[in-house]
């Protein structure tokens, strides 16, 4: 592929970035649906380049848009489910390309891709509406268009029609099941009792709820080919760069569950990528996998620009140039919104799935086990043993050492505002790090004592963590809520959310009860408010890897499977 660059006769640059929410790929025409829910997306589709086999870094909204935004996998961005904040070590894509002179814009439709969650970096203007459809966005995205035609820019739209409630335009409403009079007509209302299983569906209303969420697909695709009309219109639509993905998709019960955030199966992970404009070849489809985390690189690339410093992203002009070879590269997934941590790791041919409290391990032969119902670990050991050790070689929790997070509902809670104490640990720290912090809270590190009062306004969270000197020390930690003892106890304790026996307690990061994994700060629905204790230890780390000789090691590193 060429990579096109304006010419000097007055060509501008424009990089188009538009992202629906929740929009699984096996939803669309494009790529093989039986309904006819992107009519318009799909006519793009012939225009440009399709890659049939798109894999998400997250199975939920932040952690997935920060991979995209940055090119790094969430726990190497820092863009952690127990914190959702980016930290500002990542560099982002709209950051290099504002660098570049180029006017950015991003429209948005939930907190998750806001300031709120660091992800508004780089935009000259972020525009972050709630939850409203296609029609209102695109609005606010002609009339900026037409303001700065002749300027190079990076508009990114992202939709929200295809996301609970699954409330289609009323013009859709009806389109894929006519006739229904059942409580749930109109809207899927109460999705929270649906995901916790407290609410019994029929079939037949589960059927509708699938309806629902196609005709809003519908309605949303429809907004996007007006879109397309007001760009062709005003003469920005040939030599645009124009991108359609998602964040992740949705579950039906494919696997007993609902919703997404939960687990790492197709439904959820396997996500659109279509690319039109000048580089891309009109019609092409590519059955090789890929990440939506390669976006990045891939818009740097068609510009001219260089990524910076390591990526886990590669650009698709590498795979469109058949540059990359089949079966060797991996891609990981993680950090769940419900549930305890999981961690995926995608190939051409298999999904890995390691729960890292208990380390029970899932393998899935797509090409012969597509809807990935038969779990065949027990029978490729060897198989599941390199993708285990792959994931060794990127952070199996939060990084080593201990963290803390402290969260606040402010649903009618009357305590946890005001969290203090003290830590000590005999060794003293060897590394500290904040989250969210503000200057009204206290938190100093003198000598081997941590001292902090940190306050919590309502749907608030801050974090820190730390290390140790020594590994085994035992940790002495002192954690009193709103300057009682003897309020309701808040403390949580390890991956398990085992709670604090007392106010004043010891704990050694060795301590079995940490395990590997994040604790879950909530049930399956609003999120317990309260302080969250949890550590990754070097040596229970260590012991997720499987012992391999130099000859083994050699070669996994000759199959492509690890780096350095």
């Amino acid at each position: 592929p060429t990579i096109v660059q304006p010419d000097d006769g007055g060509g501008r640059t424009r990089v188009i970035w538009i992202s629906l929410d929740t929009l699984r790929a096996d939803h669309m025409g494009c790529y093989g649906y039986e309904r006819d829910t992107t009519p318009f997306i799909d006519a793009l589709a012939k225009e440009g380049a399709l890659f049939e086999r798109s894999i998400s870094s997250s199975p939920w909204t932040f952690p997935s848009y920060s991979s995209m935004f940055t090119g790094l996998y969430p726990s190497i961005s820092g863009a952690k489910t127990s914190v959702r904040f980016m930290p500002p070590a990542a560099t982002t894509l709209a950051e290099i390309l504002s660098s570049n002179d180029m006017l950015t814009l991003a429209i948005v439709n939930t907190t998750w891709v806001s300031e709120t969650a660091g992800l508004h970096r780089g935009f000259d203007r972020m525009k972050r509406l709630s939850g409203e459809q296609a029609d209102v966005s695109f609005a606010i995205a002609n009339e900026w268009l037409v303001e700065h035609s002749d300027e190079d820019v990076f508009l990114f739209v992202h939709l929200y029609d295809p996301h609970l409630p699954y409330k289609p335009k009323e013009e859709f409403l009806g389109k894929f099941d006519p006739g229904y009079e059942g409580r749930y007509k109109d809207e899927l209302k109460n999705f929270d009792s649906v995901r916790n299983n407290e609410t019994t569906l029929s079939d037949r209303e589960k059927e509708h709820i699938v309806a629902l969420y196609d005709e809003g697909i519908l309605g949303c695709d429809y907004d996007v080919g007006d879109f397309f009309g007001f760009l062709k219109e005003n003469d920005l639509y040939d030599d645009s760069l124009i991108i359609i993905n998602s964040d992740h998709g949705e579950e039906f019960w494919d696997h007993g569950g609902f919703e997404h955030g939960a687990t790492h199966y197709d439904e959820v992970l396997h996500v659109p990528l279509i690319v039109r404009g000048p580089g891309f070849t009109s019609g092409k489809r590519y059955d090789q996998m890929c990440g939506a985390i390669d976006i990045f690189p891939t818009v740097l690339e068609w510009l001219g620009i260089d990524p910076p410093g390591e990526i886990n992203a590669i650009s698709l002009f590498k795979l469109m140039s058949g540059q990359l070879e089949e079966e060797k590269r991996m891609l990981l997934s993680e950090q769940l919104y419900f549930g305890t941590e999981q961690k995926g790791v995608s190939t051409d041919q298999y999904r890995y799935i390691l729960h890292t409290i208990d380390r029970s391990e899932e393998l899935y032969d797509v090409p012969e086990d597509p809807g990935m119902q038969a779990n065949v670990v027990d029978d490729r050991r060897a198989t599941s043993r390199n993708f285990r050790y792959f994931l060794t070689e990127y952070t199996l929790n939060e990084g080593l050492g201990w963290h803390a997070r402290i969260y606040r509902t402010g649903a009618g809670k009357r305590v946890g505002g005001v969290y203090e104490g003290k830590i000590i640990a005999p060794s003293g720290f060897a590394e500290v790090g904040k989250t969210k912090l503000a200057g009204s809270d206290m938190f100093e590190v003198e000598g081997n004592e941590i001292r902090f009062k940190i306050k919590i306004a309502k749907w608030a969270n801050k974090a820190f963590d730390f290390r140790t000197n020594d590994e085994n020390d035992m940790i002495v930690f002192e954690i009193i809520t709103d300057g009682s003892p003897d309020v309701e106890q808040l403390t949580f304790i390890g991956p398990e959310r085992e709670r604090a026996s007392s106010t004043t307690f010891t704990m050694s990061i060795l301590d079995p009860k940490f395990g590997l994994g994040m604790p879950q700060f909530g049930p399956q629905g609003p999120m317990h408010h309260g302080f969250y204790l949890w550590g990754n230890s070097e040596t229970l780390h260590e012991e997720m890897s499987p012992e391999l000789d130099d000859a083994t090691l050699e070669e996994l590193k000759s199959l492509g499977y690890l780096n350095g």
